[in-house]
């Protein structure tokens, strides 16, 4: 009796309690020796239970989606589908091997006692059905790839599930995280991810967020598709959203790859009214603007972004115009670096003392660019442009030149690079900015040469 009782208590884990009685009915086949009865309940009851997972799975799934069409096609015909449904799942990933070998093994009992063929079904493989039909896969609640999923989502929602915010780290922990992961069952992941963010649980709403974020910072071709989709193209309408998108966009540009035109229309005001009222300080951060810019340019070019994010770009030219992040995210954008460099020269000896000064408070930060994307004579210019807003009353210009440039030894050495190889041109640009009547005099005034 121990063995019948067993084989009750086992009702207790069904996942799916519509499927409750009909396995108890299976049961009670088996406690009055009707095994073929027992073996063809549970057969039937473990297809009705998977085509019920395939369905779920089939509306985030578009692998399911057609598996599941054509069940439905096959099951509407009275035909025979379950061979079908069973392989299918098991070439989609979307059942485990060792479980395909059960439903293999089942469907071969089931074949054997639902036919006349005077082969009688034995108690041991009734009991053999019946429990693995349980146990296998009526206790899951769903499909291998979704049951992952869910599993995985309870663990992001935990407080310390991101120990760090740095988005290499993070990016490391997402990486690690969906290696468990079938790539059918990404846009399950990501759906769950979204309405985890949108909920009103702190924790779980800015984890998802980080996840979210550092699965576009692994940068994969299978990942950039279904967020392009379900996390890019519906939210770029909500400008309460901005936030979020710079901060996938500033992890991998190449979302914005294949957009319509009303969505970067749409992207492109975001992020340029985000810019307008941001009050990020730290460049590394993704939501800092000149970050989102610089990958842009990276990983969509020049062209698209002069083409598509125009507004974006000249409002990070407006307010970030000296962050490191931004014009070394300009190397190879030499139509944008010649405009950034323009902006440069023109605030460097603006007569509007105000623009004059808040570049030479900035020379520091600038400096690097002559290791990036000056040349030799853009520094030469920029220093003379300096000299000469100085020279018009411009205190902090003032500053620097009686400094002799010490805050910026790069600019300092690229200028003197280009004077050195070019000095009559050098001269020429000096006596027209009425700075002195000759290079050299010039040179040891401004440069302590």
């Amino acid at each position: 009796m121990s063995g019948l009782a067993d084989m009750e208590e086992l009702l207790s884990l069904i996942s799916n309690k519509d499927f409750v009685e009909y396995m108890r009915e299976a049961n009670s086949c088996y406690n009055v020796g009707a095994y073929r009865g027992c073996i063809v309940m549970s057969y039937i009851t473990l297809f009705d239970d998977l085509r019920l997972k395939l369905d779920e799975l089939a509306k985030v799934n578009s692998e399911a989606k057609k598996v599941a069409l054509e069940v439905k096609k096959r099951a509407n015909e009275q035909e025979v589908f379950e061979t079908y449904m069973a392989d299918q799942l098991k070439a989609k990933g979307l059942l485990e091997e060792k479980k395909y070998q059960r439903l293999s093994m089942i469907r071969d009992l089931r074949n054997k006692a639902a036919h006349p063929s005077g082969v009688l079904a034995t108690a041991e493989e009734a009991r053999f059905v019946y429990r693995t039909v349980i146990s296998e896969f009526l206790s899951e609640a769903l499909l291998k790839t979704t049951h992952a999923v869910d599993a995985l989502i309870e663990r992001v929602k935990k407080s310390n599930h991101f120990p760090s915010t740095n988005i290499n780290e993070i990016i490391e922990i997402v990486d690690a995280d969906c290696a468990s992961i079938h790539d059918l069952a990404v846009p399950y992941l990501v759906t769950k991810l979204l309405q985890a963010r949108d909920s009103a649980q702190k924790t779980a709403s800015q984890n998802a967020e980080r996840f979210l974020v550092g699965m576009s910072g692994m940068k994969s071709n299978e990942y950039r598709s279904v967020l392009r989709k379900k996390a890019l193209e519906p939210n770029c309408t909500d400008s309460d959203a901005a936030p979020f998108i710079g901060r996938i966009i500033a992890a991998d540009g190449q979302l914005l790859a294949g957009l319509s035109k009303t969505n970067k229309a749409r992207v492109c005001k975001l992020l340029t009214d985000q810019t307008k009222t941001s009050k990020v300080g730290v460049t590394t951060k993704l939501s800092h603007p000149a970050r989102q810019i610089s990958e842009l340019v990276s990983s969509l070019g020049e062209t698209v972004v002069s083409d598509s994010y125009t507004a974006f770009f000249e409002a990070v030219l407006a307010k970030y115009p000296y962050s490191p992040v931004f014009y070394n995210g300009l190397q190879d954008a030499p139509k944008l670096k010649k405009t950034l460099i323009s902006d440069w020269l023109e605030d460097a000896g603006s007569s509007t003392f105000d623009i004059a000064n808040a570049f030479a408070k900035a020379l520091p930060e600038v400096d690097e660019a002559a290791k990036t994307i000056l040349t030799p004579k853009d520094s030469f210019e920029i220093i003379v442009a300096v000299c000469r807003a100085a020279d018009t009353g411009a205190w902090s210009a003032k500053s620097v030149q009686k400094s002799k440039f010490s805050d910026c030894p790069e600019l300092v050495h690229s200028a003197r690079e280009y004077a050195k190889k070019n000095k009559e041109s050098a001269k020429k640009k000096v006596v027209s900015a009425l700075l002195a009547t000759n290079l050299k005099e010039f040179l040891a005034e401004n440069l302590g040469t």
